[in-house]
């Protein structure tokens, strides 16, 4: 059944007419992570997901799912499961642009077919811009002599992407841009990247579980408490960012930030404590400041 409409959608999809192929319930949801809209979309109704998807399909291209065999590994869940009448699966996705997964939940109408209550669908990576990682790994020296060879450019001189905050979330994005050659700066008010943590109440702890706040490539390891303490989390993000090798710089402060559409640069103006002000050109500037780091100056009558 999975196959089946598995086959019958990326036809569809190539060839237009989705809406006319009774593939999706009327009151079907589909949650979209970039892979064939290029944005994030929760997406309700059959109208609305067959409105998408023809809309997305000039940039999709050649669409392939096949079952995804190796899904306990890559999902945490058997490729198929049934609750009922509705069966689900994981499927791998291939478009002209780019590869990722889908999971597709199926249910009969009131006809017995088989149509679509709920698909999601992510991108895992861009072909040609692969992760730098497994078995494409650098070597990590060469092992012959290179004539004429110069040191590389540092990031910090000319970033492609400045992200402003090294916090978790500045850090995990910083990695993944990393290992898709991405020249990228982490910039940060205070000093280390754990410290907006450990300036924190003493007794706070994370409120998510340990195996829910994994950050790329370095999981906790096992013997980690179920809910660290903020002081444990502020070590591991130092860590992190060392392991990593991600270009980090601390106690600086983000002065000013245009744009120019002209040049599609942005011109940021940074000060690091107790250094002058130095003015950096990326394509691209991530405000990675979190919804709790504001500062909130309380007032008082008198």
């Amino acid at each position: 059944r999975l196959i089946g409409w598995a086959s019958r959608f990326q036809k569809v999809v190539q060839a237009g007419d989705i809406a006319g192929e009774r593939l999706f319930h009327p009151e079907c949801q589909w949650r979209d992570l970039v892979l064939l809209t290029w944005n994030i979309k929760t997406l309700e109704g059959c109208g609305a997901v067959s409105s998408a998807l023809e809309e997305a399909r000039p940039s999709v291209g050649e669409l392939v799912l096949a079952p995804l065999d190796d899904a306990k590994a890559v999902v945490g869940e058997d490729w198929t499961s049934a609750d009922g009448q509705v069966i689900s699966g994981w499927f791998s996705v291939q478009t002209a642009a780019a590869r990722g997964v889908a999971r597709v939940a199926l249910s009969p109408d009131g006809e017995g077919f088989d149509r679509c209550s709920g698909l999601f669908t992510s991108m895992t990576e861009l072909i040609g811009h692969e992760e730098i990682i497994g078995f494409r790994r650098p070597l990590g020296h060469e092992l012959h002599a290179v004539h004429g060879r110069s040191k590389p450019a540092k990031v910090k001189d000319h970033p492609y992407v400045l992200i402003i905050g090294g916090g978790q979330s500045g850090l995990m994005l910083a990695a993944r841009l990393k290992h898709l050659q991405v020249p990228t700066l982490v910039v940060e008010k205070l000093a280390r990247p754990g410290d907006s943590w450990r300036r924190r109440y003493s007794s706070l702890h994370l409120h998510d579980v340990i195996w829910l706040c994994d950050m790329p490539y370095m999981p906790f390891p096992e013997h980690f408490p179920v809910y660290l303490s903020k002081d444990q989390y502020a070590d591991w993000l130092d860590l992190y960012a060392e392991a990593m090798g991600l270009d980090f710089q601390g106690s600086t402060e983000v002065l000013k930030a245009s744009y120019d559409p002209s040049s599609q640069q942005w011109s940021v103006q940074l000060q690091q404590e107790g250094s002058q002000i130095e003015i950096f050109k990326p394509a691209h500037v991530v405000l990675a400041t979190g919804n709790a780091g504001r500062p909130k100056t309380p007032t008082f009558l008198g």
